[in-house]
């Protein structure tokens, strides 16, 4: 997700070019459609904690060059500097935090935004900002990796009181009632939501949190009185003043306006004021302002508002691709009751280029990205912890899985999943098909696993229709397939690897059930060795080791002891007798003889 373009300025105005004595205050980027939130308290500029040489002297001159490279727009630019003198910021948490910051706000993974984080308040120097901005910043990245405890802990540390600290403690709220079963996280929200309404009554985000919040939460948001009636019965009393500060607001809650004319007003208000989001097709379908036909041909962008030129509601990739949520698409099918309206309909989606996406939990952080041209699919990708990077892409050829690469999973002592704290370093295999979803072969750290034909099946996904007679689309698998190393090798009756004693060599091993019972290595298409395994174990080894196309060297090995090399012995002259061998002993050497006479006795060692 792109952080930079106007969230630069949202965050730079108050944060540069502070004259001396001044304070400073950065805003952190807000959520798509959210107002900006000041998230750094002011600091004066001249409050020093360490004297102006050595490495903090230099550390400051890179926090303030990077500020002004930032208050032109150059995020690319401050990141690559700040990323130049991070080896600095053992002196400065500023230069931490501002290299924390660049690296959120570009991405594509959120580790190393983090890891900058906790190094800014471990290193506990700090001039222009101070602990709670790090926080602050912590909360919000742990929010979108979906740890929510945890930023909720780092929240633990600031002000309860300002409302970047409440708004942030919402989003965390909203994530655990969103993952937890049972009313008790839903009813911290809650009462979380109701507190910060009343001390924060002109904010629009806790009221977009809301809305958002009720629309996923199903039918039960528009019946009784209590709990979540009542807040949004509050909200909607201050919509006339709120839409004013965001004007999303008055689709996002038109669905909760008991009078229906109202509601009616409230969209037709918003649509002929504002360019209209995609978003609010349901609620203007809904409502009667918009008809079948005009709908379908605005949803893809065959009229009304020009749709490549991207808004805050995805509507366009960085390549220029039209891009469609998957929940608008059923949202606006849902609403048409015509045949013809359903056949426009299902006759543009069946010849849909452009990406389809998915917010699987509705944390507004999009986790699948669907690419079609004319109507077939081209390529899947899925970010389970919402890193920014992948954890499964598959690439379709005419229409099918070709190949894919997918991020193994790791495990504690306990044998629990877990995410590491840097997903981009997690191991990775590919996989190419031979019929979905068998697999042809697969790749792990330069080793090569050959399964039978048919035999091996790995199936992340499964095929539905979007709509009735529309196009296929690719669901993750649930629970998705465990991937791990040791699946790979049980299935495996090759493995290919490169050769750890021939340069450019390769290695082909023979397995059965996962164990080796033959190996040979081959060089520029020649034989350079042959391995006998007894038991998993290699017995004997033939090797060429000066490519000359014949075996002068033989090794044999203890089976009883994991590469227990008992003797190599060597024909350097093609006589049949060996007249060199190496013998290994206890203490780590190794006992060398020779046959110098060649009468078959080796009567030289050393």
């Amino acid at each position: 997700m792109k952080r930079s373009g106007t969230l630069l300025s949202l965050i730079l105005p108050g944060l540069l070019a502070i004259p001396p004595g001044g304070s400073a205050q950065a805003v952190l980027p807000p959520p798509a459609g959210l107002e900006s939130r000041p998230i750094l308290p002011p600091v004066p500029a001249d409050a020093r904690v360490f004297p102006e040489t050595g490495d903090a002297a230099i550390a400051r001159r890179y926090v303030e060059w990077a500020r002004g490279e930032l208050a032109v727009g150059r995020t690319a630019e401050a990141r690559a500097g700040l990323e130049r003198g991070a080896d600095y910021g053992a002196a400065s948490s500023d230069l931490c935090y501002l290299l924390a910051l660049v690296r959120f706000m570009t991405g594509p993974s959120r580790y190393p935004a983090l890891e900058a984080c906790r190094r800014a308040l471990e290193t506990a120097r700090w001039e222009r900002y101070g602990p709670g901005d790090a926080r602050l910043l912590e909360a919000r990245v742990l929010i979108e990796l979906r740890r929510f405890d945890a930023a909720l802990e780092a929240l633990g540390d600031r002000d309860g009181e300002q409302y970047e600290t409440r708004y942030e403690r919402l989003r965390a709220l909203r994530g655990l009632a969103r993952s937890r079963d049972g009313g008790s996280a839903e009813g911290e929200l809650l009462g979380e939501l109701e507190q910060t309404m009343d001390r924060f009554p002109r904010k629009t985000g806790p009221v977009r949190l809301l809305f958002e919040y009720a629309r996923d939460s199903g039918g039960g948001a528009l019946s009784g009185e209590g709990g979540l009636r009542a807040l949004l019965d509050t909200a909607l009393r201050r919509l006339p003043v709120l839409a004013a500060a965001d004007p999303e607001l008055a689709f996002l809650g038109a669905p909760f306006i008991r009078d229906q004319e109202e509601a009616r007003r409230y969209v037709a208000a918003y649509r002929a004021m504002n360019r209209p989001s995609a978003a609010s097709l349901p609620a203007a379908l809904n409502l009667g302002l918009i008809g079948e036909k005009e709908a379908a041909e605005e949803l893809f962008g065959l009229a009304g508002p020009a749709r490549r030129g991207g808004d805050q509601n995805n509507r366009a990739d960085p390549a220029g691709q039209l891009v469609l949520d998957r929940t608008l698409i059923a949202g606006v099918w849902g609403l048409l009751r015509s045949e013809g309206g359903r056949e426009f309909f299902r006759r543009n989606l069946l010849s849909f280029s452009g990406v389809i996406i998915e917010d699987r939990d509705g944390d507004g952080i999009v986790e699948v990205r669907v690419l079609y041209h004319e109507g077939m699919i081209r390529s899947y990708s899925y970010d389970a912890d919402q890193d920014g990077v992948p954890d499964l892409s598959v690439v379709f050829v005419q229409g099918a899985p070709s190949t894919a690469e997918a991020a193994l999973a790791d495990f504690s002592g306990g044998g629990e999943f877990i995410l590491p704290l840097d997903s981009g370093n997690r191991r990775r295999a590919l996989f190419r098909w031979e019929r979905y979803p068998a697999v042809l072969e697969a790749e792990l750290d330069g080793v090569r696993y050959l399964p039978r034909p048919l035999d091996y099946f790995f199936k992340p996904l499964d095929f539905i229709t979007l709509i009735q007679g529309g196009p296929d689309y690719p669901e993750l698998e649930e629970p998705p397939p465990l991937l791990t190393g040791r699946s790979l090798l049980s299935f495996a009756v090759v493995m290919e690897r490169p050769s750890g004693e021939f340069k450019g060599g390769m290695e082909r091993i023979e397995l059965v059930n996962g164990v080796p019972v033959k190996a040979a290595v081959y060089v520029g298409g020649r034989l350079a060795a042959e391995t006998e395994y007894r038991l998993g174990r290699p017995l004997i080894q033939r090797l060429d080791l000066d490519l000359d196309g014949r075996m002068e060297t033989i090794r044999r090995y203890d089976p009883a002891e994991p590469g227990g090399l008992l003797l190599s012995e060597s024909d350097w002259d093609g006589d049949g007798n060996y007249e060199y061998a190496e013998i290994p002993q206890e203490n780590g050497g190794v006992r060398k003889t020779w046959d110098l006479d060649g009468d078959g006795a080796r009567e030289t060692e050393r």
